[in-house]
């Protein structure tokens, strides 16, 4: 383990805290799921995660998934649905894209996640 393996550790580590952190504020509501994927999470340990605080403090440990694949799974799911373009509509009005890094919260929110 190098001293970049660390800071890449302590760099996803505050970039999915401060994703979670913004998302609830925006939203004002509690977490109900948090499904980590892409590299980074296809070799997590959820439970190694949340030791060095990834997770806020008040939420479940049990409502995290990790995902190996999520873009493909779900384009997968996706092109297996019968009506694939109502789903697709459907799906589309629910999302609303965030922009965490251009969050007022999101410097504080990120470097103050940093530390383990």
């Amino acid at each position: 383990m190098t001293q970049k393996d660390i800071r890449d550790l302590q760099l996803a580590k505050a970039a999915v805290r401060a994703g979670i952190d913004i998302l609830r504020n925006r939203f004002d509501r509690p977490v109900e799921k948090i499904y980590i994927t892409g590299l980074f999470g296809a070799r997590i340990n959820k439970e190694s995660a949340n030791d060095i605080g990834i997770f806020p403090e008040d939420v479940d440990p049990g409502i995290v998934e990790v995902v190996e694949s999520a873009a493909l799974s779900g384009l997968a799911e996706l092109m297996a649905a019968p009506d694939m373009d109502a789903e697709i509509a459907s799906i589309s009005r629910k999302i609303e894209h965030v922009e965490l890094a251009k969050s007022k919260d999101f410097e504080s929110i990120f470097t103050g996640a940093m530390s383990f």
